[in-house]
């Protein structure tokens, strides 16, 4: 199948609820699980990531904290953070790390099931727990997205150095001069960030479904993607949709539609790989 057809969200949409619903206890239940665990990592990740920038931007401004937060709540947060920001430290590393092995070790299990379950068009005997002797390639894949995404994300930082720099002496005539800048900075690093993240999208299923290692993985997806960055651009973009419409649904509805993207990225991959052997079991009779 080719890749704008595996990667149009309205076919892979409908192919995913339809596999899912075949074995729901296992996708979806299996599916809702794994999104969790990928959200507490994130949250470790980002504890941490606030904390590191938190200190760095405040030892550059002496009123960085203040001009964040105006008014009393500024001064409690800065005398908070004083005393707590080893608390910020370590707790977000630990949490990022369990959760971040507790998902890779839960994906290969999910990954393999749904091709499963698409192959047979039943449920199955073998379980979601299975990872297939793929954690330890899995977390290692995972440990060096999160160094990629480090690296990515240091322009953005530095627009955030550069505005700190430039409201390190209080005068709040210069906030403006410096919040404009790091929106500049922003801006134009956005396009070749999403056209890097895009490129390195579909590593872990290559990773899981063809036995790869991290690298290769990643040089895999940024060969499949390439040529179809646009198309790809509109299937992420349903799927921000799902995401936020699941966090209309009283915030929690985001693990039920995060763990259908999760699942719909698997599906869509495995139709554009399987060099025009897609599995049928799932397809309705002619």
């Amino acid at each position: 199948m080719e890749f704008k057809e595996a990667y149009n969200p309205i076919r892979c949409l409908k192919s995913t609820l339809k596999t899912m619903g075949v074995a729901p206890g296992a996708l979806w239940g299996g599916g809702i699980l794994l999104m969790l665990l990928e959200m507490l990592s994130g949250v470790g990740i980002a504890g941490f990531n606030w904390a590191f920038q938190s200190d760095l931007l405040s030892s550059l401004n002496p009123y960085y904290w203040e001009q964040a937060f105006p008014g009393p709540v500024g001064v409690e947060l800065k005398d908070w953070f004083q005393e707590s920001s080893a608390l910020a430290y370590v707790g977000g590393a630990l949490i990022a790390l369990i959760f971040l092995c507790s998902s890779a070790r839960l994906q290969p299990g999910m990954l393999h099931k749904l091709r499963e379950v698409q192959e047979t068009g039943s449920s199955g005997e073998n379980g979601i727990f299975r990872d297939r002797g793929l954690f330890g390639v899995v977390l290692k894949l995972r440990l060096l997205l999160l160094l990629l995404g480090v690296l990515l994300a240091l322009p953005f930082f530095f627009s955030e150095f550069i505005e700190a720099r430039i409201n390190s002496d209080g005068n709040p005539d210069f906030s403006l001069d410096g919040l404009l800048i790091s929106s500049g900075i922003t801006l134009v690093w956005l396009v070749p960030y999403a056209y890097i993240v895009f490129g390195i999208s579909l590593a872990g299923p290559a990773v899981i479904y063809e036995g790869l290692q991290p690298g290769d993985g990643v040089k895999r997806s940024w060969s499949l993607v390439r040529g179809n960055r646009w198309r790809y651009l509109v299937f992420a973009l349903l799927q921000l949709v799902l995401i936020f419409a699941g966090y209309l649904m009283c915030c929690v509805g985001v693990l039920a539609t995060g763990a259908l993207c999760l699942l719909m990225n698997a599906e869509a991959f495995l139709q554009f790989t399987s060099g025009g052997d897609a599995p049928q079991a799932l397809e309705e009779p002619t």
